[in-house]
């Protein structure tokens, strides 16, 4: 299992994006590029900051965002004012009030009003996360914190973030984990691992088997398996074992023993999917059969009591128990959403039906999505794209190329141009945009 520095930049993303959702709608920024310059509109395609950069990056806690202009990286604020000037040849964004950007092919660390704040430079620097941050010195990598001391050496050939407070660090092949503070509490021993699940495990690869650790180190399930993959919230893990899958628990029991030829993590209703004998069926957590594996296909149930299977061709529906509450019928069927609507096929068209298999919307489409909003669902149909009601009822006449939501934002494509438009179909910005590539909330 490889593992990549991206996991510390997404970790920053996400914790970007799960503020930006608490966010009022008017807050919503767009990033959309025309005539190959970028820029961020509004919800309602009405320019915030002038499309005048090459690129142009996302606004973090501080109001700025990093910039390319003229082949150089800057900043700008909310209002699409320079900060600090385009001079670097590359940028991070600011987090923790500081920001790396490479000049004269060394990294080094500015603060927001351009000024360095450490004397050290680096080959490769990496934005702040939780008071520390990567930096890279004669291709092997360490830590500094806020001061610049560097708490571990750069000694390591990579990382990944595997736990609110350790780091998953690798010396010569070998992986071990270090704290945030920067001392090595796991020292490298093992061929690979996964990260710490919430009961505090983690699987690790010794001598080419799996087995588990605590966040101490402490072998708690000897290495004896093909895989082992991460605990679920219901404290089992799935095993791998002579190329047969099962499942144990945090204290090494196995609580079903491996049989299957492919199994999945359990829903909340405490079923899990599994394949035995080229047939899929479900079972509870002592590992009961509670559906017989009697089916082609089978979609989990994932967080609700009814879900789709594929019976002698057809798909049908099913509950909980096993009960057929849709008779097979269609050429295909997705799973059903949270409102309980699923996308049925059937002579190759595309309808819905209800959780009681009434046919909500004929199979009439090309192509047919959820409802995403609640309100409305994409179809498609003569290769365009408009937008139905829950009754089937047109609300959209079908007449864009492409088309997506986000935020509850409409963006539609037409003559290879994106623009925007309301629930009624109206433009709020008429397609003129090359693209609208990424969307949040201004965090200020």
């Amino acid at each position: 299992m490889k593992k990549n520095l991206l996991i510390l930049i997404l970790l920053i993303t996400i914790a970007t994006i799960s503020t930006a959702q608490t966010q009022n709608d008017d807050d919503l920024l767009i990033k959309a590029q025309i005539n190959g310059k970028c820029g961020y509109i509004n919800k309602n395609g009405k320019w915030v900051i002038k499309p005048d950069f090459d690129i142009i990056g996302r606004f973090y806690e501080n109001g700025l965002a990093n910039v390319k202009l003229n082949d150089k990286w800057g900043f700008i604020d909310k209002t699409g004012k320079m900060i600090i000037e385009p001079i670097f040849e590359s940028a991070h964004p600011f987090t923790e009030n500081m920001a790396s950007v490479k000049y004269n092919d060394k990294w080094k660390y500015i603060d927001t009003t351009g000024k360095e704040v450490f004397q050290q430079h680096f080959d490769d620097a990496m934005e702040f996360y939780g008071g520390i941050a990567p930096v890279k010195i004669n291709n092997k990598w360490g830590f500094i914190n806020k001061k610049g001391k560097m708490i571990m050496k750069p000694i390591l050939d990579n990382f990944y973030v595997a736990s609110k407070d350790l780091i998953c660090i690798i010396i010569n092949g070998k992986y071990g984990f270090m704290n945030t503070k920067g001392k090595i509490v796991i020292y490298p021993q093992f061929d690979d691992t996964n990260c710490f699940s919430n009961n505090g495990l983690a699987s690790v690869e010794f001598n080419g088997k799996w087995g588990c650790i605590n966040v101490k180190g402490k072998m708690i399930i000897k290495p004896q398996f093909e895989y082992f993959y991460d605990f679920s919230d219901n404290n089992l893990a799935v095993i791998v074992l002579n190329d047969k899958y099962g499942y144990i628990n945090s204290t090494g029991e196995m609580v079903i023993k491996p049989q299957f030829e492919e199994v999945q993590p359990f829903a909340q209703n405490g079923l899990a999917r599994i394949k035995l004998n080229n047939k899929f069926g479900f079972i509870d957590t002592i590992g009961n059969f509670i559906i017989e594996p009697i089916f082609e296909e089978a979609h989990s149930f994932y967080n609700k009591n009814i879900t789709t299977v594929k019976l002698n061709g057809k798909w049908g529906v099913i509950d909980k128990k096993g009960v057929m509450i849709v008779a097979p019928e269609f050429d295909f069927a997705i799973n059903f959403s949270n409102n309980n609507i699923g996308t049925i096929k059937l002579d190759n068209k595309w309808g819905l039906i209800d959780s009681n298999g009434k046919i909500i919307i004929e199979p009439t489409y090309d192509l047919i999505n959820d409802f995403s909003n609640e309100e409305m669902a994409q179809v498609k149909i003569n290769e365009q794209w408009g937008f139905i009601d829950k009754n089937g009822k047109i609300v959209i006449e079908p007449q864009f190329d492409d088309i997506y939501e986000y935020f509850n934002v409409i963006f539609v494509k037409k003559n290879k141009k994106w623009g925007i438009i309301d629930k009624l179909g109206n433009y709020l910005a008429e397609p003129q945009f090359d693209q609208v590539v990424e969307i949040f909330s201004t965090p200020f």
